[in-house]
């Protein structure tokens, strides 16, 4: 297979999670520099002693709230490509020939759909 110039690829698919992706990247990145500017402000004494605790806490209460996020992104990607690997390892060895269902939020869902009709036309031998 002849591999592309950088030019000519495809960079975005306009797939979910590819903007979810760039979404949670940039906001962990502008976080992270808020957190070490609101850190510098308290300590130059930039901004009112009241308020830089709460201006801190802010900040890191939505850094941990961004972690969590992609926690829950990459398990929404990650779990069903694990299923569907184990799904297809199943069928090598010839053990099912069931069907394979992702969660309603996954990513990815008509990949699925894809692999449900490869299995069905592998049952009716088309």
């Amino acid at each position: 297979m002849e591999k592309l110039p950088v030019y000519k690829m495809k960079w975005f698919v306009g797939s979910r999670v590819q903007i979810d992706l760039i979404i949670y990247i940039i906001c962990m990145c502008l976080l992270s520099q808020l957190l070490v500017f609101s850190h510098d402000f308290v300590e130059e004494n930039m901004i009112d002693s009241s308020y830089s605790l709460y201006l801190i806490t802010t900040v890191q209460v939505a850094y941990f709230a961004c972690i969590v996020y992609g926690f829950w992104l990459t398990s929404r990607i990650a779990g069903p490509l694990d299923r569907l690997k184990r799904h297809m390892d199943q069928m090598a060895e010839g053990k099912t020939d069931s069907e394979i269902h992702f969660r309603k939020k996954d990513y990815n869902l008509e990949l699925a759909e894809s692999f449900n009709d490869l299995v069905k036309n592998r049952v009716n031998g088309k």
